[in-house]
């Protein structure tokens, strides 16, 4: 289980969580929470796209349909937030 506890892998990954937590905290400091939470689900497109490019996933049309409802949303609270 230490040894488990201690891998590069499991340690790589909770730097990297890490700072996305600083990154997240930036982040808010600048844009009003009501913009910036909605940007976080770009990060469902991102894997999405990611895990086609690298892992070659297969993409249904439900899938392709959901992206697109997100970035629309997200580009209409961006849009909201312009004066």
């Amino acid at each position: 289980m230490l040894a488990l506890a201690f891998s590069p892998p499991l340690m790589g990954g909770l730097v990297l969580f890490g700072f996305s937590i600083l990154a997240w905290l930036v982040v808010l400091s600048r844009l009003p929470v009501s913009i910036a939470y909605p940007m976080a689900s770009l990060g469902y497109v991102v894997a999405a796209l990611l895990g086609v490019v690298f892992l070659r996933e297969p993409v249904h049309v439900l899938q392709i349909v959901g992206i697109v409802v997100i970035c629309l949303g997200v580009g209409l609270i961006a849009r909201s937030a312009v004066p």
